[in-house]
């Protein structure tokens, strides 16, 4: 009976990574809460590879992998943009933070770093 429970729990966290569907987001510009403004052209991959993993293309030519951490939560900014949320750390270093995808506003993804920082990608 537990070889059959094991089996069949890791038949369904096989199911639940396939289902995981790709997307892709590209911006142009990056503002952050700490230097403001700049130009750039990072690339956000969400759900790499068919699981929950991010994969960053930052303007610098580096690429950076991201675990999630969380389930994603629905939000809503002051302004009344709708948004979810999850936590993500850094594969390779650690480093944690939070990232908002807005669903009524494709053009733009903000992370949320613990150091209190925050940068939001958009196209201008």
């Amino acid at each position: 009976m537990k070889k059959f429970i094991t089996i069949l729990a890791v038949l369904l966290i096989s199911f639940a990574a396939i289902g995981q569907t790709q997307f892709r987001r590209t911006y142009d510009t990056a503002i952050s809460s700490t230097t403001g403004e700049t130009n750039s052209n990072n690339v956000f991959l969400f759900n790499y590879g068919g699981t929950t993993d991010l994969k960053v293309y930052l303007s610098s030519n580096e690429i950076v992998m991201y675990e999630q951490l969380s389930d994603f939560e629905d939000g809503e900014t002051k302004s009344g943009y709708k948004y979810i949320i999850a936590e993500y750390a850094d594969k390779e270093t650690g480093y944690k933070m939070h990232v908002q995808i807005f669903s009524d506003r494709a053009d733009a993804v903000r992370l949320l770093l613990d150091d209190g920082e925050s940068i939001e990608c958009t196209n201008k």
